[in-house]
């Protein structure tokens, strides 16, 4: 699921910045595929391969758990690498030349700019998130029962 979901990731998050506006965006496709990759892996480990319960409906909905948790990781992994460049690497900070918002406020910032993502590309995230888990699902039945 991690792996599926890091794909999905990179890609999708290439698409939506394949030509950034500042330096802070350009690596936002990583930072997307490295959010769906963690939050896929550690979702898919709680929920299913803890539990021992692997069903269609439960793929579905850790896959839309995903891909909700996953845009707010995104966002808080794009904080962090902002200030990383800033301080540490002697970025230019935003458009205007500031520091990023701080890992505290981040916290906060990330919500915020999560709610706004769930708008603009939630109906397509969402439900693709659900449609690799279902995916997933499949996969180990699969491999697991052989065929």
């Amino acid at each position: 699921m991690g792996v599926m979901c890091l794909g999905f990731g990179l890609v999708f998050g290439y698409v939506l910045m394949a030509e950034p506006d500042g330096e802070a965006w350009r690596y936002f496709p990583l930072y997307a595929g490295m959010a769906s990759f963690l939050t896929a892996t550690l979702c898919w480990w709680f929920f299913i391969e803890r539990k021992g319960t692997l069903s269609a409906a439960r793929g579905l909905w850790v896959g839309a758990l995903t891909a909700v948790v996953a845009h707010y990781v995104c966002w808080y992994l794009q904080i962090v690498g902002a200030n990383v460049n800033y301080w540490l690497l002697d970025g230019s900070g935003s458009s205007l030349g500031e520091a990023p918002v701080d890992l505290l406020n981040g916290i906060w910032g990330a919500a915020g700019l999560s709610l706004f993502s769930y708008l603009a590309v939630g109906l397509i995230t969402i439900p693709a998130g659900a449609l690799i888990g279902l995916l997933c699902v499949f996969l180990v039945r699969n491999r697991v029962h052989g065929g």
